[in-house]
């Protein structure tokens, strides 16, 4: 049968989506607090449209954003029951109100918006509940639109019924009020982990708001504004950069050291902490804004251009990257606003810039060890910038503290630690599986949990053994020996080395009889891998033997003390 083709009976064949598909595809993967942002967000753009109506008496910043929200309130209350916000952000005039406020992927055109894609108040509305309402009042109508989700999605057409008044003109701003909630909804806003994350991340996200004046309430809380956690005094000089990309956004780097952050060089100075505290590192990485709005927080990703796995050298930066253009679409953030675009042209040409930050930043830590190593302090606003050589422009540092002329020999008694392995390891080799023992070893308490410290302990002896011998092209030596060792006089066939994979007890008795492999100090650490050895035999019986007991909590740091100096050499040469 031939083709239809006659042109005597056309026909339209309908592609128009459903209300259940649109609906479905713009809240599936969308999480309740990214829809409490789209509201906060909604309210934001409402008083920044406010500030460029005011026309010649608005203060714009040199690259157009506004300079104050001062006077603009947004209050979000959330309960497990309903969510509301309300602003006095100038609220929406009647047309906008007809034809674009929820139309699905109407986008806006008022430049430096952060309301880029138009869906939104739409996601918020149809994830957070089943029942909402909007009431804005611009000052001259009030509009008022209910939702009925069920409802809606029943019906064939994509209008609602709405209605509007006069307004009285004594208060402009927007209610929107959702009940009725889903269940995730009201999971989440039961939960008080969720909530206190919510007030957080807004603090943090929308923090450049905060500080311009805007007033954001939460659950009848006024937050304030959290402070990028920059260190005024550092003794390096901040990296700052910044460019124009292509598409036209500008891109302005700053970094510099976390403000609770220490290098060991500097320890000794009055104020300063000889431990830095895991929240601390927890803040460190890259901070990525568009159009003032936080993106990213603390991101160590490859995203904002890291290539390696993040370990001790990075600890204490903390890099801010602000993404500035009047068209909001050009900016590299997704359309949920709460991760970066890979595909934006925009990021793709600042990611160098990105990680030459980080990379210089890992010279400041190198610098910092080596004056640590020489017995030099680092000092507060000491200027040090170090440049793509690593070579150092200002050094004014100064020795640690003298006794008749001569340097303070350190001290015989060191301070026991107690966890597996000390802070100061030096992860330079470090990677992949290795490093994340090496990670979690620095925070696992050998005191509190010596069972699970002393099997950590075995593993990372064995794993960090495995390590040396890959790094330093000892495998087929190794091997070749392990062989021998195993090859037994009743067995006919050989062992296939190249398939072989030494155990602890191999690696051990490879270092005993070839001390020489670990380097040119292996004289100082001669009689070290028998006493590994020896306590081993305590790692082995903790691990497989159901009935023996750590007599007492001593007995594991002494196990571990045996153990550590062999395990650090492993690790750092």
């Amino acid at each position: 049968m031939d083709a239809p083709n006659d042109k005597s009976n056309p026909i339209r064949v309908d592609t128009s989506p459903t209300k259940v598909a649109v609906v479905d595809s713009l809240i599936r993967d969308a999480t309740t607090i990214a829809c409490l942002f789209d509201l906060l967000d909604n309210a934001v753009d409402a008083a920044r449209h406010s500030i460029v109506a005011k026309g010649a008496a608005a203060q714009n910043d040199k690259l157009g954003l506004p300079t104050s929200y001062a006077g603009y309130k947004v209050a979000l209350f959330a309960s497990p029951t309903s969510v509301t916000v309300n602003d006095n952000c100038g609220g929406i005039d009647i047309k906008s109100f007809r034809k674009s406020v929820l139309r699905f992927g109407e986008r806006s055109d008022d430049e430096y918006s952060i309301g880029v894609y138009g869906v939104g108040l739409n996601r918020a509305l149809f994830k957070l509940g089943e029942s909402s309402t909007v009431e804005s009042d611009d000052g001259t109508t009030v509009g008022q639109v209910a939702i009925e989700r069920d409802k809606y999605l029943r019906t064939r057409g994509w209008t609602l019924p709405a209605h509007w008044e006069k307004s009285s003109g004594k208060k402009t701003g927007t209610t929107i009020t959702i009940s009725k909630l889903t269940k995730e909804t009201h999971n989440d806003l039961a939960n008080p982990g969720f909530v206190h994350a919510v007030r957080s991340q807004i603090s943090k996200r929308y923090t450049r708001f905060l500080s311009k004046g805007m007033r954001i309430e939460f659950n009848e809380e006024s937050l304030d504004a959290w402070p990028i956690p920059w260190r005024e005094d550092s003794p390096f000089e901040p990296i700052v950069d910044e460019r124009v990309c292509s598409n036209g956004v500008h891109a302005t780097i700053r970094a510099i050291q976390h403000r609770e952050f220490f290098f060991a060089a500097e320890l000794g100075l009055e104020g300063n902490k000889a431990k830095t505290p895991s929240w601390v590192i927890e803040e460190c990485g890259w901070y990525a804004f568009c159009n003032d709005r936080g993106v990213v927080l603390a991101d160590r990703s490859a995203k904002t251009g890291w290539n390696s796995v993040w370990h001790a050298e990075f600890n204490g930066f903390v890099g801010v990257v602000d993404f500035v253009s009047p068209n909001p679409a050009a900016l590299p953030w997704d359309t949920t606003k709460s991760d970066l675009d890979t595909a934006n042209i925009a990021l793709a040409e600042t990611l160098n810039n990105l990680t030459a930050a980080s990379a210089s930043w890992r010279k400041c830590a190198r610098y910092a060890k080596k004056m640590r190593q020489t017995g030099k302090r680092l000092l507060p606003n000491a200027g040090i910038a170090i440049g793509e050589d690593g070579k150092t422009f200002v050094d004014d540092t100064q020795p640690t503290a003298m006794e008749g002329g001569k340097p303070k020999k350190p001290s015989k008694k060191t301070k026991e630690i107690s966890t597996l392995l000390p802070p100061d390891i030096d992860e330079t080799h470090c990677k992949d599986k290795l490093l994340a023992l090496v990670h979690e070893a620095k925070s696992l308490s050998v005191v509190e949990t010596p069972y699970a410290a002393l099997l950590a302990l075995r593993a990372l002896t064995e794993i960090s053994a495995w390590h040396f011998v890959v790094r330093h092209g000892l495998v087929d030596e190794v091997r070749h020996q392990c062989a021998e060792r195993r090859t037994k006089p009743d067995v006919p066939a050989p062992i296939d080395r190249d398939d072989l994979r030494p155990g602890l007890d191999d690696l051990l008795q490879y270092f005993e009889r070839n001390r020489h492999r670990l380097g040119p100090k292996h004289t100082l650490l001669k009689g070290l891998v028998a006493k590994v050895i020896k306590a081993k035999s305590h790692l082995n019986e903790v691990a497989h033997d159901p009935y023996v007991m750590i007599g007492k909590r001593r007995d594991a740091i002494d196990i571990r003390d045996k153990i550590l100096p062999f395990v650090r050499h492993l690790i750092e040469y």
